[in-house]
């Protein structure tokens, strides 16, 4: 039990430190990330403010609350939940975008695909290991 205790503990930590640092990339340099992927903005302001908002804030947020979550046994499973949801969520969007619209994808779109499909499984095989309470 104590040893699903501490996956459990690593995966959600792991979780939250994945989004605080791509939110505090994209909070820093929201179109030189973003262009990492293949995605180009016009440089307005207006866009850098969105993207700085909604991928920097929201991913530090996350992040944030996952570590909470981490480290507070009280709100450990709510915290496999949302590395199940939020990675799994990512993964399942970016897989009916490829398929969408089949075209070239970037390589580092496959290795976010990878990075979500990971924690995403993860924490549902996590979420199941743990049901009956145990590491949660």
């Amino acid at each position: 039990m104590k040893l699903l205790d501490n996956f459990n503990i690593l995966l959600i930590a792991l979780a939250g430190i994945g989004f605080l640092v791509f939110g505090a990339w994209i909070l820093a340099t929201p179109l030189e990330a973003l262009a990492r992927f293949g995605i180009v903005l016009a440089p307005e302001p207006v866009h850098r403010i969105e993207i700085r908002a909604f991928y920097g804030g929201l991913e530090i947020g996350l992040g944030l609350l996952l570590l909470k979550f981490a480290f507070d046994r009280t709100y450990r499973r709510a915290g496999l939940w949302l590395v199940f949801a939020s990675y799994g969520a990512l993964a399942s969007a970016r897989i009916v975008g490829i398929v969408a619209e089949s075209s070239p994808t970037p390589q580092m779109a496959w290795i976010a695909l990878a990075v979500e499909l990971f924690f995403g499984v993860l924490g549902a095989l996590a979420l199941l290991s743990s049901r009956d309470g145990a590491g949660s």
